[in-house]
């Protein structure tokens, strides 16, 4: 115990001795009586008004609480739409495996598929056939199923 105390004293002496050779610098006495006097004005005013310090305090807790109240919110929200889109996930890889599966399947079959659009009172070409507005042929985007 003896040995503990006397580290201590010297260890509080040696800091004591730092402090005044680093005293003997002007800039650094000015900051020191500088920060000196701010740190008691301070400590008055604490001092003489005790109420809005604890008001300030209290601003601050419950600025602190409403602020980890929204982060909870948008964690919930967050993690809803997280497993909202684990359910819808394969439901649109299904949808999509079953689109492309249609287009291979029409692939398959040799002829594209075509719609035709008529027009009333339109001329027939030369061949008689019925008159022939568009022809959509329906094939495979090169991005599907990809």
């Amino acid at each position: 115990m003896a040995g503990t105390r006397k580290f201590w004293k010297s260890m509080i002496l040696g800091a004591l001795a730092g402090g005044a050779i680093s005293l003997m610098n002007k800039d650094t006495r000015k900051a020191v009586v500088e920060g000196a006097k701010r740190t008691s004005s301070n400590l008055t005013y604490a001092v003489k008004n005790p109420h809005e310090i604890t008001n300030s305090i209290r601003e601050a807790a419950k600025k602190i609480q409403n602020t980890v109240e929204q982060m909870n919110d948008d964690i919930a929200y967050i993690a809803g739409k997280v497993d909202e889109l684990r359910g819808t996930t394969p439901q649109l890889v299904g949808i999509l495996k079953e689109t492309k599966e249609a287009f291979v399947k029409k692939e398959d079959s040799g002829a594209p598929e075509t719609v035709s659009a008529m027009a009333g009172g339109a001329k027939s070409d030369s061949d008689g056939n019925e008159p022939v507005l568009s022809e959509v042929v329906l094939k495979e985007a090169d991005t599907v199923g990809t």
